[in-house]
């Protein structure tokens, strides 16, 4: 692809200076997302050592393979 002598690229950065009370509601929010993320990621560990079945360790014929549970909904 060949540019023409008229194309040239453009990008803008902005800063974002929030005040106080802007700043704590973005403090807030990113609290509560960390606890959401960590939450879930949490749930998923739980359900991968519920549903899983060390079949390497043992026979498959011996080793009692639990029923598989939902996996979690995000």
């Amino acid at each position: 692809m060949k540019r023409s002598k008229d194309t040239f690229k453009t990008s803008y950065q902005y800063r974002i200076v929030p005040n106080k009370q802007q700043s704590k509601q973005l403090n807030e929010w990113l609290y509560k997302l960390c606890r959401i993320h960590n939450l879930m990621l949490s749930e998923r560990f739980k359900w991968w050592e519920c549903n899983r079945s060390p079949v390497n360790a043992c026979s498959i014929y011996i080793t009692h393979l639990p029923e598989l549970k939902d996996p979690p909904t995000y």
